[in-house]
């Protein structure tokens, strides 16, 4: 068995109890990961070492097969249960529908299965040995819901108050009056955030970022460019960033990090780059969201900054001169790397948990790159 429950987890010792072992207390290894192994009474005594590292090695050279089967029937469960959860709301709002109504709590439902649709659409792209062939596109999105227009908050009768974690510098104190009393609302009506990604398609559609999105352009752009949106404190620029609200423990330990590596790393360079942070400074709960309040940097995220090289028509062709891509992405490594090592956390830890951004000039959507007598190297570089 590959078990995959830590061993710090409560659940762990059930295993335990019911007779299965490490392996490695047989094989007296500790390199075999999560593999325990339940021997019968009757082979307690038996000298198994030999025959369970063969076992192993045949395992290992068959992993990257079985990881790949395993992808496919994963994908092709989960196409099936977003197919039935599309045919259950369906149902649910089968009245709403018939009659031409639109409710709070139908767009926002719909609204939330779009947006984890398109979650996992991103997610399968990474997965080893995904071949595409259970396609997210057979799941058709009712007419009538893709042209309802996004909800991206909970209706009233579903809230809570609102409550504030992660404060920081009494900047809640700053903070309009009325967005503390509904801030999901209030927030949700802020402009979007102008990523290059959207103003591109905006561009196409012949739409404003003005005009209201529907559900249907949520899928039609591959991402949800409302969870992102620009507020103005005290003259300066600001981010409210959309998130689940279980997610708060994270953010508070993202904050903790970020304010260590900006005590621990100043100065600091990655790969030519000025290394900066931009830690939460404060986050908001309502209406099942959070809402995490950042500094809007000169930059965009690192992903998005390689994608606009290697596609935009005004950048490919530079790109394709400079290599500037790859060196976003060796910027980022070194990034990972620097901070890791001032907070004794191994960067591929780091890359999970922390968002790498880019020094990049958003009202002409190119790279702000320096080049000097050292070389060439982007402005700086930002955890967050």
């Amino acid at each position: 068995m590959d078990n995959i429950i830590p061993e710090d987890d409560p659940t762990y010792d059930i295993y335990l109890k019911h007779g299965w072992q490490p392996i490695n207390r047989i094989i007296g290894l500790e390199s075999h990961e999560n593999y325990m192994v339940y021997l019968p009474s009757r082979l307690s005594k038996r000298e198994l070492k030999e025959p369970l590292l063969r076992l192993i090695h045949h395992l290992q050279r068959k992993r990257p097969t079985i990881e790949m089967r395993d992808n496919e029937e994963m994908v092709r469960q989960t196409i099936a249960e977003f197919k039935d959860l599309h045919s259950a709301l369906l149902v649910y709002f089968e009245a709403d529908l018939q009659a031409g109504r639109s409710t709070p709590l139908m767009r926002f439902m719909f609204t939330r299965y779009v947006t984890k649709l398109i979650a996992f659409h991103r997610r399968i792209g990474e997965l080893l040995g995904y071949t595409g062939g259970e396609s997210l596109e057979q799941i058709m999105l009712n007419p009538a819901v893709a042209a309802q227009a996004v909800q991206s908050y909970a209706p009233r009768e579903l809230v809570n108050q609102p409550s504030l974690v992660c404060v920081d510098n009494g900047l809640a104190a700053r903070l309009p009056r009325e967005l503390m009393e509904e801030p999901a609302r209030v927030i949700e009506a802020l402009p979007n955030y102008r990523r290059p990604r959207l103003m591109a398609w905006l561009a196409e559609q012949n739409k404003t970022p003005e005009d209201t999105l529907t559900i249907g352009d949520l899928l039609d752009l591959g991402f949800d460019p409302t969870r992102l949106k620009e507020i103005t404190i005290d003259d300066q620029p600001y981010i409210f960033e959309r998130i689940q609200a279980r997610m708060i423990p994270e953010i508070e330990k993202k904050q903790e990090l970020l304010n260590r590596l900006a005590a621990e790393a100043k100065g600091a360079r990655a790969y030519n780059s000025k290394l900066l942070t931009n830690p939460p400074l404060l986050a908001i709960r309502n209406r099942g969201n959070a809402y995490v309040l950042r500094r809007k940097v000169p930059g965009i995220h690192w992903e998005e900054a390689v994608e606009q090289l290697q596609t935009a028509p005004a950048l490919k062709a530079m790109n394709d001169g400079t290599k500037t891509d790859r060196l976003v992405t060796s910027t980022v490594r070194s990034a990972l790397e620097s901070a890791g090592d001032k907070l004794g956390v191994a960067s591929s830890g780091l890359r999970e948990m922390m968002t790498c951004f880019v020094s990049w000039d958003l009202e002409n959507n190119r790279p702000r790159v320096v080049a000097d007598y050292s070389g060439t190297f982007l402005e700086a570089v930002w955890l967050a």
